[in-house]
């Protein structure tokens, strides 16, 4: 009940605190207070905030992420993170995870959905920003070419000098 009204509270430091004790125990964070926390203003918060829903694989807030990630709240530079989120909500990985198949989480494979880096980058929804850091997370760019040879008809400037650099590695 403390690390609640801790999480609930102002001071980002004992924000962070009570989200870093909390993964280690079975107390479940609600949902309500996990979606505002990834809106937070710091960087530092959002982060802890993927990573405890990472680590407690609740894949119930996937949707939530992504939407938050449409509507610009995920700063660019937390992207690697996101996207290892996404993959620790894998229901493959979290079933392994949750039936302690592997001793060490590392051992399980986590994988993104099919092509959802791609998918991201031909949503209009996403942001430019970041749109010119996922390009570069495509899985198998060559195998992409026509769709990313689309994209250099509409985007702006930032996601073409993506898309080029790309295009130069194939």
């Amino acid at each position: 009940d403390d690390l609640i009204s801790m999480l609930e509270g102002s001071d980002k430091e004992l924000q962070m605190q009570a989200l870093l004790m909390l993964q280690k125990t079975d107390f479940e964070v609600s949902d309500t207070i996990l979606k505002s926390l990834l809106r937070d203003q710091d960087p530092k918060i959002q982060q802890m905030t993927m990573i405890y829903i990472a680590t407690k694989g609740r894949v119930e807030l996937k949707g939530e992420l992504e939407k938050a990630l449409r509507e610009n709240k995920i700063p660019t530079n937390l992207f690697d993170t996101y996207l290892a989120t996404i993959g620790h909500l894998d229901p493959e990985y979290v079933s392994n995870y949750s039936s302690k198949e592997e001793v060490y989480s590392r051992g399980l494979k986590r994988k993104l959905p099919k092509d959802y880096v791609l998918n991201l980058v031909k949503d209009p929804a996403i942001p430019s920003e970041v749109k010119s850091i996922a390009i570069h997370h495509i899985d198998q760019p060559y195998e992409h070419v026509q769709d990313l040879l689309e994209l250099l008809q509409n985007e702006p400037i930032v996601v073409k000098a993506a898309l080029l650099q790309t295009f130069k590695k194939i």
